[in-house]
């Protein structure tokens, strides 16, 4: 058992349910292993504040450039494929290798180019059958969950 997803007081999981950016948040932080002792910033998000729930893991991922600086961080919206393959990216300084993939949506000057690269050919996350990423389809907790683990064994 990693911790990746908490149950409810109900003990329930719902992975089919959409899972939001904070959620994802705690999630990575969980999983640092050695977290390194740092007094983590303000990353100044007028929807974080310092109260809420997921702050601290917001912070040190921001801070540590997971997650983008900007005016907010719509802690409750679901993530995105394009956001999930930036922020594994992100977290794991994942590099593509190989052959490179030829997804229709994502041409080589889309700024998430890279991103999407690193996770199809490290076999984190795949395309669709149409040859699309889907790149800003939700990503449920299941899903989430499946890129996870075969992160964890990377290496």
């Amino acid at each position: 058992d990693r911790g990746l997803m908490v149950p409810d007081k109900s003990k329930k999981i719902y992975p089919e349910k959409e899972i939001t950016r904070a959620e994802v948040a705690d999630i990575l932080y969980r999983l640092i292993p050695n977290k390194k002792a740092v007094t983590v910033t303000d990353p100044g998000f007028i929807d974080v504040p310092a109260g809420h729930p997921s702050y601290e893991a917001i912070a040190y991922l921001t801070q540590a450039g997971v997650f983008a600086k900007a005016q907010k961080f719509n802690p409750d919206a679901s993530l995105q494929r394009i956001q999930l393959a930036k922020v594994i990216t992100s977290a794991l300084n994942l590099k593509a290798k190989g052959n490179s993939f030829a997804f229709k949506d994502v041409p080589v000057n889309y700024w998430g180019y890279p991103f999407v690269q690193a996770v199809a050919t490290n076999g984190l996350m795949v395309g669709e059958s149409n040859k699309k990423f889907d790149l800003y389809r939700h990503v449920t907790r299941a899903q989430f969950a499946a890129v996870s683990v075969r992160a964890g064994k990377l290496n």
